[in-house]
């Protein structure tokens, strides 16, 4: 989140605001530069300050939790601030209201319209919300508006990389993977993927790396090499159970079922669906067990 602040009345001291920021993310890189004389209040009051001040303020927790659970996260994150500052009810402009955030996390997938209203209105208080142009992102190639869904992630990689942060970077070359992959472009999806999952090495983002894995996997299995595919499901499975990510971990099982499926191996494919199975019972996911059940059906699991 980069911010230009301007002076205006009623701000948080310097204590209250670093308190905040504190107590909401342990653990966060804040950097502020510029030619800047005085106190944040004075900044803010437009008193014994001068010049431009940038904030950065970078959550590092983030990368603790799972891609598709980063923008739930963040939104906890910046209400949490705005309680605290006792500006619980809107973000600056009044446009970005509690409900209009929610919205934008939770919507991509279930309803990509919904979703991108409410992530543009996000986009228009913070410009540089990483997050809600990584779910324009989702939500555009779900509507197979895929020019607009590369805008998007363009977008989000170029936050990312003017921070620089290890973690919204691979996110964005990981979104642009699976827009490439969407595309049946599967070289440049392969070519996105890998530089998404340079940057999670790097970081020891172990689901970010399992997401990297299962993406390639699928890549291969579209082009014909099942046996590559396998390596690649399995690198997955082994980097998701390094991580509390079931649902992640579940993809990976299926994934890795289809490999020796198409391999002529039912017995191992059947037994890999049965563990995707039981981990997207566990975990309530409702999708993901009802085409689970469907391709042990397919496969005639229930015959074994």
């Amino acid at each position: 989140m980069v911010r230009e602040v301007s002076a205006q009345n009623s701000a948080p001291s310097t204590e209250q605001f670093m308190n905040a920021l504190g107590t909401c993310a342990v653990g966060m890189n804040v950097k502020l530069e510029g030619n800047l004389l005085g106190s944040i209040k004075s900044f803010y009051e437009g008193t014994r300050t001068q010049g431009r001040m940038s904030l950065q303020n970078a959550p590092e927790f983030l990368n603790l939790f799972p891609e598709n659970e980063r923008s739930k996260a963040y939104t906890l994150y910046v209400s949490c601030v705005m309680k605290i500052l006792g500006h619980s009810q809107s973000l600056p402009g009044n446009i970005c209201t509690q409900e209009v955030i929610n919205k934008c996390a939770e919507d991509a997938r279930s309803d990509p319209l919904s979703a991108i209203s409410s992530c543009n209105r996000v986009t228009e208080c913070d410009p540089d919300n990483h997050l809600a142009y990584s779910r324009l992102g989702q939500a555009y190639r779900a509507l197979r508006r895929l020019q607009e869904a590369e805008t998007s992630m363009q977008k989000q990689l170029s936050i990312g990389q003017r921070i620089p942060d290890q973690g919204i970077i691979s996110s964005a070359y990981y979104n642009l993977g699976t827009l490439y992959f969407s595309k049946d472009a599967y070289e440049m999806a392969e070519v996105y993927a890998k530089k998404s999952l340079e940057h999670n090495e790097k970081s020891s983002n172990r689901p970010g790396m399992g997401a990297n894995y299962k993406l390639l996997g699928d890549i291969y299995i579209k082009r014909g090499s099942a046996g590559t595919a396998e390596l690649y499901y399995t690198k997955s499975i082994e980097a998701f159970r390094g991580s509390t990510d079931k649902r992640g971990l579940g993809g990976a099982y299926g994934g890795y079922s289809y490999a020796r499926y198409v391999q002529g191996d039912r017995s191992s494919a059947c037994t890999y669906l049965s563990k995707a199975l039981s981990l997207y019972q566990e975990i309530d996911f409702v999708k993901g067990v009802g085409d689970t059940q469907q391709n042990m059906i397919k496969a005639r699991c229930n015959s074994l």
